[in-house]
């Protein structure tokens, strides 16, 4: 939704064609980046499997085989269709994992939404 922001924007501002083919470029890249970070679950780093374990603890499975022990932060957000995860590591290493509505069943979403909400 940003990036389509930002093309209207850019289309509205009345700059020269060849700053007007920058911007969309520019545009282009970093909306094809942004599409494959780590934080949305592409590549080696993507946290592929969170477990949430009774005492509060998390392991974190990323893509690549490495397993972290971790704990959530206070600072993440828990909405109805949208989680950003952050994570911090024993190691002090922090994690992100960004969880849209679709990505598992409804009712497991409700679950899992519920005990983030309280804990």
């Amino acid at each position: 939704m940003l990036h389509g922001a930002l093309a209207v924007l850019l289309m509205a501002s009345g700059a020269a064609p060849w700053a007007l083919m920058v911007g969309a470029s520019g545009l282009a890249v970093s909306w094809a980046w942004l599409r494959r970070h780590p934080a949305f679950g592409h590549g080696s780093r993507a946290l592929t499997r969170l477990v949430w374990h009774g005492d509060g603890r998390w392991t974190l499975h990323a893509a690549g085989g490495v397993m972290l022990d971790a704990e959530l932060q206070s600072d993440s957000i828990v909405l109805a269709r949208l989680w950003v995860l952050r994570f911090r590591a024993v190691s002090g290493a922090r994690r992100v994992r960004i969880v849209f509505g679709d990505e598992a069943p409804p009712e497991q979403l409700r679950r899992i939404r519920a005990r983030l909400t309280v804990a």
